[in-house]
């Protein structure tokens, strides 16, 4: 299963930024950045799948650097950065531990996957659910990644 969300989350990365860059009238190809470095605090959260493969989504660090990515299908991410917003990344954090998202367990997949994993200190812990149906657990979640990307079109869940 490890692999398998790896590659889920692979795939997610890449789709978004692309997508997201459009919707935003951003012209020409996305700046590409790094991802967050591995044992970095940070939350991807986005989708993949469906008849392309690719992914896209969202990342943040504890930082509060916030970023799209595009992930096509057997290519590299590309990751976008939209700004930085500490209050933005620390209520998405906030959140994570008021839910206790280490303890959930839920993990279905789909023609389209969503999914939310956190790096920290403590190490990975992910949930994926099928496009459309995100555990209720996750509402507070959900909803301060979409107050921390307000400017952005939301792909997910």
């Amino acid at each position: 299963m490890p692999q398998r969300l790896s590659l889920v989350i692979g795939l997610a990365v890449a789709l978004g930024a692309c997508l997201i860059a459009a919707a935003a009238g951003t012209q020409g190809p996305a700046e590409p950045v790094s991802a967050p470095a591995r044992g970095a605090d940070s939350v991807f959260v986005g989708c993949s799948g469906g008849e392309t493969g690719e992914g896209y989504g969202h990342t943040l660090t504890r930082d509060g650097q916030l970023s799209a990515y595009v992930k096509p299908l057997r290519e590299a991410a590309t990751h976008t950065p939209i700004r930085r917003d500490s209050a933005a990344t620390a209520a998405v954090f906030a959140a994570l531990e008021h839910i206790r998202f280490r303890a959930l367990r839920f993990n279905r997949v789909g023609n389209m996957t969503c999914f939310l994993e956190l790096t920290d200190s403590e190490g990975e812990h992910a949930v994926t659910w099928i496009k459309g149906e995100p555990p209720a657990a996750l509402e507070p979640v959900l909803a301060a990644l979409g107050r921390a990307f307000r400017d952005k079109p939301r792909m997910w869940p």
